[in-house]
């Protein structure tokens, strides 16, 4: 009796563990299963939005068209104005005499044109001015319609470079007529620099500028 008892239970607890046994080997395929169904739909989704994206339509960039180049127009060089009144002047000019005190010999001019004796007498004894560029003082107008003549005596400064810096004038016959004229020749006159142990110095020198109404 005992033993048929005992094989009962033994069996028991074989079909007990054969059942358990098969109950987890079902949930494990079951859950495989479920995974299985989940990766697949996960792979679907995946595919889904690749292909969404594959399928979409590119963005088109539109090339801005180049910035047109800009050329510099260089800067138009003004043409310095001539003084035309001063070249009709100048045709028109009464012939002058300029007379310059000259520590060598002199040199004349033809008829109507001004004489000039040159270098220029300093007033110290030991220098002398020398002329590089010489103006023609113009004619008043005025003089020149009433016939008068004259002569101006000046003192001149000269810079080391040999620009003249100063005028004095130290006597003008007709008094002021022809001082004006006289001024404005002489700021464009230039002489020669002087120089002293090498090195540029300023000087001065006395001319006398003669107005005379066609005269030699």
């Amino acid at each position: 009796m005992r033993n048929n008892i005992l094989r009962w239970l033994i069996s028991l607890l074989i079909g007990i563990a054969i059942t358990l046994v098969l109950f987890l080997f079902m949930n494990s395929m079951i859950s495989n299963n479920e995974n299985m169904i989940e990766d697949s739909e996960f792979y679907k989704v995946i595919d889904f939005i690749s292909a969404t994206k594959d399928n979409s339509v590119p963005d088109i960039k539109k090339e801005l068209p180049p910035e047109p180049k800009i050329h510099k127009v260089p800067p138009k060089v003004q043409n310095e104005v001539q003084d035309t009144k001063s070249d009709n002047a100048l045709d028109n000019q009464v012939p002058l005499n300029i007379e310059m005190p000259s520590v060598g010999s002199g040199m004349k001019m033809g008829r109507g044109a001004p004489k000039i004796l040159s270098p220029i007498k300093m007033l110290k004894m030991d220098s002398v001015l020398t002329p590089m560029v010489q103006i023609k003082p113009l004619y008043p107008s005025r003089a020149k319609r009433m016939g008068l003549e004259g002569y101006v005596k000046v003192e001149l400064s000269v810079d080391a470079t040999g620009h003249v810096t100063n005028i004095k004038i130290l006597k003008s016959v007709p008094k002021g007529v022809f001082d004006k004229s006289v001024k404005k020749a002489l700021r464009r006159w230039k002489f020669r620099a002087k120089s002293i142990d090498g090195k540029a110095v300023s000087q001065k020198g006395v001319l006398t500028l003669n107005f005379n109404l066609g005269k030699s």
